[in-house]
């Protein structure tokens, strides 16, 4: 299997899962190391919630294995270093933020003097102090959220699953929760996070699996993933033969409804240089950009078969 060595706390092998006619999953392998946020990628209906679910044990793979810390996740056990996000949480009506959070924690094995300090702690790291005391379910969506980050991290767990855990969160709530997760990164947890916004993940995650349609496009460093350093964008008036036939040679992407021509390159000189080519072949074109690649262009990359 590729990426990291077997003994990975996240370890997935071969899954492959069905419903009735329908490919959830096909042959999904890879690994998710302890110390790294690994984006689990890919547009709604990719596969990404099928695949915490059986790393949760909510589900049974048809085909495959897959373990947490050597444990694998048909065994009840493999759940006790884990915290999960699912992405929609059911709370109940009745108690408050604090009782919820306080049976949670007792249930987990946790004395009452040190539940108590836990979820001070993380009401405070969550922005949820002011909430503790208001019942659980009547909290606005981003509070809810909040309180199922808490939830999942009421455990000190040493892997964490993360389904869109920035759903119903403003601009400065999401800031707050990447700094949060480069603290447990930081701790040396394992965090596998699903997300269909891939540029959101541009600062978290230094290792991505991107999945399509229930297969792994790709899976790896982000670093090896994009070896390119930049890419020049020409906004052009038209495709032609002419164009196409002079810039083979570099590997072009041509977006023709976005009037676009993008080339991945490590020469930074290739934006002065492009220009002198599109005027020599007589090419109109209105601007030159430079910039650098992102998991955006990664992903579109991969479904069209080349790299960035």
């Amino acid at each position: 299997m590729t990426g990291a060595a077997t003994d990975a706390p996240i370890r997935v092998d071969g899954i492959s899962k069905r419903y009735g006619g329908v490919t959830a999953l096909a042959d999904v392998s890879f690994t998710v190391p302890a110390g790294e946020i690994t984006g689990l990628l890919g547009p709604n209906g990719a596969g990404k919630t099928t695949l915490l679910k059986i790393l949760t044990g909510l589900s049974r793979a048809d085909a495959g294995s897959a373990a947490i810390l050597g444990v694998p996740v048909s065994e009840p056990t493999s759940r006790t270093p884990l915290g999960y996000l699912p992405e929609v949480v059911a709370f109940p009506r009745g108690p408050t933020l604090d009782e919820f959070l306080m049976l949670h924690a007792r249930l987990l094995g946790a004395a009452r003097t040190e539940a108590g300090a836990r979820i001070t702690r993380l009401v405070d790291r969550l922005g949820l102090g002011d909430a503790r005391s208001r019942p659980i379910a009547a909290l606005s969506k981003g509070m809810r959220r909040r309180a199922g980050l808490a939830h999942a991290l009421l455990g000190e767990p040493a892997v964490l699953l993360l389904d869109e855990p920035s759903a119903d969160l403003d601009p400065i709530a999401r800031r707050e929760l990447e700094s949060l997760l480069l603290e447990e990164k930081r701790r040396g947890i394992a965090i596998l996070l699903s997300s269909h916004l891939l540029l959101e993940m541009e600062p978290l995650a230094g290792r991505v699996a991107m999945l399509h349609q229930g297969a792994l496009l790709a899976e790896g460093s982000v670093s090896a993933l994009l070896p390119t350093t930049h890419l020049v964008e020409v906004t052009i008036s038209s495709v032609t033969d002419a164009l196409r036939s002079a810039t083979a040679h570099l590997l072009p992407t041509f977006r023709e409804s976005e009037r676009k021509m993008t080339v991945a390159t490590n020469d930074p000189a290739l934006a002065i240089e492009l220009p002198k080519l599109l005027d020599g072949i007589g090419v109109r074109y209105e601007a030159v950009t430079t910039r650098r690649p992102n998991l955006r262009d990664l992903f579109f990359s991969l479904l069209e078969g080349k790299k960035p």
